[in-house]
């Protein structure tokens, strides 16, 4: 992608929620091979993540191993029920693994994790 990470591909447009991309039938080689969680089979119609609002990406980190990414798409689409559900079932699996992307940001944070604790129990 020849860019830093944690930075936008100059292509990127995150506020396009269509696609997101500027220059989408000329996108690189890398971009073509991008397949986000849904697209592996993770959640049903209703979780792609233009309509959840979410990506889901599972992801390998260099110092910590596998772990879930969530890019949050539009503003405020983690707080939403489905998003807090995913949220909370990589919580149960590995909660110091779970990376989030908020809106139109280029870096994944570890910020403080909020979830609906109903959703955990169990």
């Amino acid at each position: 992608m020849d860019k830093p990470v944690d930075t936008w591909c100059d292509h990127a447009d995150p506020t396009n929620d269509a696609c997101g991309c500027k220059d989408y039938d000329n996108r690189p080689g890398g971009c073509r091979a991008f397949s986000c969680g849904w697209l592996r089979g993770m959640g049903d119609e209703g979780d792609r993540p233009d309509k959840l609002g979410v990506m889901l990406q599972p992801i390998t980190h260099p110092d910590i191993g596998e772990g879930i990414a969530f890019v949050e798409a539009r503003p405020g689409a983690l707080q939403e029920p489905k998003a807090q559900w995913y949220l909370a079932q990589a919580f149960k699996q590995a909660p110091d693994r779970i990376f989030i992307r908020k809106y139109q940001d280029p870096h994944f944070t570890t910020t403080q994790l909020t979830v609906n604790r109903s959703q955990i129990a169990g």
